[in-house]
């Protein structure tokens, strides 16, 4: 599989467990006796509407694929048979994901509850009175099932996809622990705080009787259950938003940008040539490798690293093989990056807000099980401290996929005009996303309409601030459930084999720096070549400093 990092260097067994801020890789004790080396790695992740999980910009890969590639590298025993399957394997593997469909309907619940009685402004325990239903008109009562309807299949699947991939990464990194404690310490103390906020939701949905026993064990169940699957994903939520961050101080991720845009700016007139020079660096690297087709990811380092080569020696001889993107791009691409940032920041912030303060519900309700009481009458920015973490948790996976959003949907609309069949679906999908959003919607409006440590009221905020708080939650949740439904419904790309065949396929793949970063051997080549290098390198050769090296990202830390 193409998505895993795995390579036979030599005889000596060894497993390797890399850091999540950094690409280097450390030896594990555990891995005597093994046949090749392994590299295990923790790339960006998908978030969700939940939210529940994550997602990271343009993910180019089959969730349960990547589990796959990661169990066939400790086991080459687990790869797949090629005889056909029987009627009874193929039953008893559908068993077998019933647990995982199980907690995928779990997480679903709450967002469901919350849908369902959004069009009504009511809390989820009013669905239990006679009068609720009673005051419900057909349009209102249509509206609050086809809310419903969205989020149980949007949420139900996308969590059913990615669940696993979130359980396996958060298990592999837990089990990498003393590589880098101090880290790991901080990414838990987030998990708990953003599953402490998003269980203290499904508290809130479930807590159909409220001061009677089985309406706390409802709850209380409900809320464990959440608990206990969101911790993961809120763990490795943070860790991919920590190496969004890490990225734009990444050096090898910067020359690999610059790669990326000087080949988007290739002369028409040479088009054809460099296509040539591409199939032509491939067949070497191929021959040299003794391989049929690229599918790993030092392969596409040795491709990119002899077009390279070719590429500035071609150019010698043809000055214009490049062209200036003009100010008009210049500006554009600017402007619309400030407006992703914007966006990311503003998601970061107000349903941040949402999440702190469910953050100190959830903390409110523990202390109630425990000592009674809740936190209410404690100093209103203790309490924010306290919510803080559950905020920025849940923070994290609103912000990236709101950055990533207008990219994912340029992508799609990109699609859809050579695929124009596929643009009722793109329109129904659309719908039931907007659906779909109406779940924080409805926590944003109960936190309003009480007092609250979010800054926004009901009773003392004008009524243009209220609205744009919950309306602004609305488009968290349709940011996460839209960029994860999106790129998974019209955006996977083909295998990695295919992509490498041609020039384009390659710059798709190697544009996703964030799932497909180039070795740093590689992001030397390139500074070496005054085509793709804007910064002089040292008299090394080396790279000028490498941010991964520095005590902030060390796995030490």
């Amino acid at each position: 599989m193409s998505s895993a990092r795995s390579s036979v260097e030599s005889k000596k067994s060894r497993v390797y467990f890399a850091s999540p801020l950094d690409n280097s890789t450390y030896p594990s004790d555990e891995s005597k006796g093994q046949d090749n080396d392994i590299h295990i790695t923790f790339e960006d992740m998908p978030t969700h509407d939940d939210p529940s999980f994550l997602n990271d910009p343009k993910e180019d890969f089959d969730p349960e694929d990547e589990l796959l590639a990661k169990a066939e590298d400790l086991d080459p025993t687990l790869k797949p048979s090629t005889e056909p399957e029987s009627w009874f394997a193929f039953g008893l593997r559908q068993l077998k994901s019933i647990p995982m469909l199980a907690l995928a309907l779990v997480a679903a619940a709450p967002s469901v509850i919350n849908a369902f009685v959004a069009p009504t402004g009511a809390e989820p325990k009013d669905i239990v009175q006679a009068s609720w239903w009673r005051s419900l008109s057909p349009m209102k009562l249509t509206h609050s099932l086809a809310n419903a309807a969205s989020s149980l299949g949007i949420n139900t699947i996308m969590n059913r996809l990615f669940f696993p991939l979130s359980f396996q990464t958060f298990w592999l990194n837990i089990k990498g622990f003393r590589l880098q404690p101090m880290s790991n310490i901080t990414y838990i103390l987030f998990g708990i705080g953003g599953a402490i906020g998003a269980s203290a939701v499904a508290y809130a949905a479930f807590h159909f009787f409220p001061g009677t026993f089985l309406g706390e064990l409802l709850a209380g169940g409900a809320a464990l259950l959440n608990f206990g699957v969101l911790v993961a994903t809120r763990y490795v939520g943070t860790v991919s938003f920590l190496n969004r961050i890490k990225n734009y101080f990444d050096e090898s991720i910067t020359i690999q940008k610059e790669f990326v845009h000087q080949l988007d700016h290739l002369n028409p007139s040479h088009k054809e040539k460099v296509n040539l020079l591409y199939l032509a660096s491939t067949e070497e690297v191929l021959r040299k490798l003794n391989k049929e087709a690229a599918t790993e990811p030092s392969d596409v380092n040795e491709i990119i690293i002899e077009l390279a080569n070719a590429l500035e020696e071609y150019a010698k001889s043809n000055p214009d093989l490049l062209t200036d993107p003009g100010k008009f791009e210049t500006f554009l691409n600017g402007f619309l990056t400030a407006c992703d940032l914007s966006a990311a920041a503003i998601m970061l912030i107000i349903p941040g807000l949402t999440f702190m303060q469910k953050g100190v519900d959830g903390l409110g309700t523990l202390k109630g099980f425990i000592s009674g009481g809740d936190l209410s009458d404690w100093n209103p920015w203790l309490q924010r401290g306290l919510g803080s973490i559950p905020g920025l948790s849940s923070g994290f996976l609103y912000s990236t996929s709101a950055y990533d959003l207008r990219s994912v949907f340029v992508d799609t609309a990109k699609h859809l005009y050579y695929h124009p069949k596929q643009i009722p679906a793109a329109l129904l999908l659309f719908v039931g996303n907007v659906l779909a959003a109406s779940s924080l919607e409805n926590i944003a409006k109960g936190i309003v309409k009480r007092p609250n440590i979010a800054f926004v009221s009901s009773d003392s905020s004008p009524n243009a601030l209220v609205q744009a708080f919950i309306w602004t939650n609305a488009a968290g949740g349709f940011a996460t459930n839209g960029k994860s439904t999106f790129d998974k419904a019209f955006l996977t790309p083909p295998p990695l084999a295919d992509k490498m065949k041609t020039f384009d396929g390659m710059l798709q793949h190697v544009r996703n720096h964030g799932a497909h970063p180039i070795s740093e051997n590689c992001a030397i080549n390139l500074r070496s070549h005054s085509l793709f290098n804007k910064k002089p390198t040292t008299n090394t050769g080396q790279l000028p400093y490498d941010l991964r090296k520095l005590p902030s990202f060390s796995a030490n830390n």
